[in-house]
């Protein structure tokens, strides 16, 4: 039910809190009956719906009972860390390692606010410690797998996202992100079968097949690949990657209208897609429309792409 106020609907958190503060001490009512742990959980089903200000605010409630309540400062971070508000993401995470130093969730979620300011040997740091303090600490592999890759280092990358599975055969996540790395050294039935472990996890998860059909395209099993990007899109029609790479399919199938319509949505969906361009002004090009091609080839390369730089010297005259 939606509370309606000068017509417009309220979002759920406003919500939220507009109840609580309609009924007789909610808040009371919630620290009497349940404990912190319990508190801890109802946040992370707000976190896990993406409610994330709903989160917040059962994060915080158990600090009411207990102002030393190492999770709870954590659990906040992880709130700051998924709104890109890094400064405070750090302070929350400063303040549940001071209370508690062996605590390694808050070392993961302060190895996730360095990894997304690109500080990646703190962020390596900070998960090295979470493991030290919890080997079987998947999401830590996960994560530190990925710092790893963004340096460069694949083999301790991959080492680790083995060591992701292994500490959680039911991680989706490390499946698929192990898959890419099998199909990075070209081993791609063990790539496929980490794929398929991923998906029949998570068979809603719409970049999973996405990867999966960059895979078969790799193994040049073309028509598993179309049916694997029809089935990303028919999950989330707002992933621009799958448009963009059944484009590719498409233009072998010489459906050239259909290519240039999935080239069109996947720019549409994310205007900065470079690929998209330089790839849509190659098929202008087939196509002999030269001033629209070397319109894209311009934009590609406003988007960094040397090689559509390339293109437009030779192409573009003007």
């Amino acid at each position: 039910m939606y509370l309606l106020m000068n017509k417009f609907l309220l979002p759920s958190s406003i919500l939220l809190i507009i109840i609580f503060l309609s009924c007789n001490n909610p808040i009371k009512n919630i620290l009497n009956t349940n404990s912190k742990e319990q508190i801890i959980e109802k946040g992370d089903m707000h976190f896990d719906a993406k409610n994330y200000d709903s989160a917040f605010f059962y994060y915080e409630l158990p600090l009411r009972i207990d102002s030393n309540f190492a999770i709870s400062y954590a659990k906040m971070a992880r709130v700051k860390s998924i709104q890109k508000d890094n400064n405070n993401a750090m302070i929350y995470c400063k303040k549940s390692l001071e209370i508690d130093p062996k605590l390694p969730m808050a070392y993961f979620f302060r190895g996730n606010v360095n990894y997304d300011s690109k500080h990646y040997e703190e962020a390596i740091n900070d998960f090295d410690k979470a493991i030290y303090l919890d080997k079987t600490y998947s999401l830590a592999y996960n994560n530190r797998g990925l710092v790893y890759k963004q340096l460069g280092k694949f083999d301790k990358a991959f080492k680790d996202f083995t060591s992701s599975v292994n500490s959680d055969t039911s991680s989706a996540l490390a499946h698929n992100n192990r898959a890419i790395e099998y199909k990075r050294k070209k081993d791609f039935a063990s790539a496929l079968n980490d794929y398929n472990k991923a998906i029949s996890i998570k068979p809603n998860n719409a970049y999973y097949y996405n990867n999966r059909g960059n895979l078969f395209i790799d193994w040049k099993r073309f028509d598993e690949a179309f049916n694997d990007f029809n089935k990303a899109i028919g999950l989330d029609d707002n992933l621009a990657e799958a448009y963009y790479n059944r484009s590719f399919l498409k233009i072998k199938k010489l459906d050239i209208e259909g290519a240039m319509a999935d080239l069109n949505k996947a720019i549409n969906i994310k205007p900065d897609y470079t690929n998209a361009f330089f790839n849509r002004g190659l098929l202008k090009m087939r196509m002999n429309q030269i001033k629209e091609a070397c319109e894209d080839m311009k934009k590609s390369e406003a988007l960094g792409n040397k090689v559509a730089a390339n293109v437009s010297k030779e192409i573009c005259r003007d």
